[in-house]
């Protein structure tokens, strides 16, 4: 996994990480579609992240 400097956390954090972070700055919601789980996550955006 490769990491890189974030200005914002001030600590190294994966790649793909920042790049989400950057694509979804207010985050996004993700659901589930099995049969079984129903659940939805909420995948905080960059402002969520840092209060």
């Amino acid at each position: 996994m490769k990491l890189e400097w974030s200005e914002s956390f001030k600590q190294d954090l994966p790649v793909d990480y920042i790049h989400f972070l950057r694509d979804n700055p207010r985050g996004v919601l993700l659901k589930n579609s099995s049969r079984w789980d129903k659940r939805t996550w909420n995948l905080l955006g960059k402002v969520a992240l840092l209060k």
